[in-house]
Parts: structure tokens; C-alpha cells; sequence
């Protein structure tokens, strides 16, 4: 067996009993700086809909024992994890991805995946004020945080990202971390469920067909 794919089958093992298939599933792509608070909406969503959640921090930590976060190993952990995610959504399986995805290079492979599936897609750009990002950051470097918080990143690295943002080309819906999120969670949920689509950010066919033919894991050095 070569290594990309034992590590697609240790991705797949690692998310545990995954929901129901359906005929048309969905990807949620979630962007966001650290501390913004992409992992918590991952996790509520989770948790009102049948879907798999891939987080790239927990991937990197269980392909790599003591991670560096050198590009080459950014291009093993994504071209992994994209090929996961693929075989989720051609099983039918609906999916949210848990990652930074701050520039056009990192979420169009993830719409080109969705596209090539026949499934629906949404970005979603999680936000939060740059003085609740860094009181969550500092919590998170003192040890304070979630059970499902797994990531290292800590002032440094939000530093080092914050500056590489590109906006997000396209349709998107933007989830304020520090106001009440039930709203959109709920929206979101729906949308996964019964493929309604939330009224301020629908969702335009041809946006799918935007993209890098497939995705190969370069440009990932500043991934996360």
C-alpha cells in the first residue's frame, strides 16, 4: 500500500461511524484565522446534522507524531485529507472541513472535490474581533480550552496568517463568533439536512466550476 493512501485509510478510520449516505451529500468549508472560532461551529454543526468532520489539526497530529508545519509536511497532510474528503462525498457522505483556509489556493481544490462529486458546497468564513482572537489564543496557550480544541496556534502564528488573508471570491456566509450563532448554525443544519438554502448568501451553480483542475497539495505551507 503506498503512503497517501495509508494515510486516506487512517483519516477515514479516525472519524469513526460516519452518518447515513445520501444522494446528493454537502461540503462546508470553513475559513478562518486561529482563535477565530472555526472549530466551534464545526462542532455545533456537527452536532444538528449527519455529517463527517475533518479537521486538518487532528489529521496533521495523526499522520505526524511530532509536526513541524514545514511545507512538505502541509502537502502530505492536505492531499490526504482531500482525498478523504472525496471519498467521503462519492459515498454520499456530507462533510464539513475544519481548517484555516485563508487563500484562494486553499479552498478552491475543496470546491473543485464538491464538484467533481456532484455535491453541494458552502464557504463559510468564521470571524471574531482581533481582541477576542487574541484573549482565546493566550487562554489556549495557558491550557484553557475546549476538549475539541486540538491546534498549536497561538499569537505567533495568528500574527504570521492574519497577513495572508485573501477574501473569499464568490458566495459565502460570515459567522460572528461572538454574537449568538444559533441562527446560522440552524440555517447552516438545514441546508445539510434538506438542502435549504439560507436566504443572505444563496449559493450560484456555476461558482463550483471556479478552480484548480484538482487538487495536488502545493501551496500549502501556510495551511492549517
Amino acid at each position: 500500500m503506498d503512503p497517501l493512501e495509508q494515510d486516506v485509510r487512517r483519516i477515514l478510520l479516525s472519524l469513526g461511524p460516519l452518518p447515513p449516505s445520501r444522494p446528493r451529500p454537502a461540503l462546508v468549508i470553513l475559513c478562518g484565522v486561529p482563535g477565530s472560532g472555526k472549530s466551534t461551529v464545526a462542532h455545533a454543526l456537527a452536532g444538528r446534522a449527519a455529517v463527517a468532520l475533518v479537521q486538518s489539526d487532528q489529521v496533521r497530529k495523526l499522520l505526524v507524531a511530532v509536526p513541524q508545519y514545514t511545507t512538505e509536511e502541509s502537502a502530505r497532510v492536505f492531499g490526504a485529507l482531500h482525498v478523504a474528503v472525496e471519498r467521503l462525498l462519492r459515498a454520499g457522505i456530507s462533510a464539513i472541513v475544519d481548517a484555516t483556509n485563508l487563500q484562494e489556493q486553499h479552498r478552491a481544490p475543496l470546491r473543485v472535490i464538491a464538484a467533481r462529486c456532484g455535491a453541494r458546497w458552502r464557504v463559510v468564513v468564521v470571524t471574531a474581533s482581533e481582541r477576542s482572537i487574541r484573549q482565546r489564543l493566550r487562554a489556549r496557550s495557558a491550557g484553557q480550552r475546549e476538549a475539541f480544541d486540538v491546534s498549536d496556534a497561538g499569537e505567533a502564528v495568528y500574527e504570521l496568517l492574519r497577513a495572508r488573508v485573501e477574501p473569499v471570491r464568490g458566495p459565502h456566509m460570515v459567522i460572528d463568533t461572538e454574537q449568538d450563532m444559533s441562527p446560522a448554525i440552524a440555517a447552516l443544519a438545514g441546508w445539510l439536512e434538506d438542502g435549504i438554502s439560507p436566504a443572505h448568501s444563496p449559493q450560484r451553480p456555476a461558482e463550483t466550476q471556479r478552480g484548480p483542475a484538482a487538487p495536488d497539495g502545493r501551496g500549502e505551507g501556510d495551511q492549517r
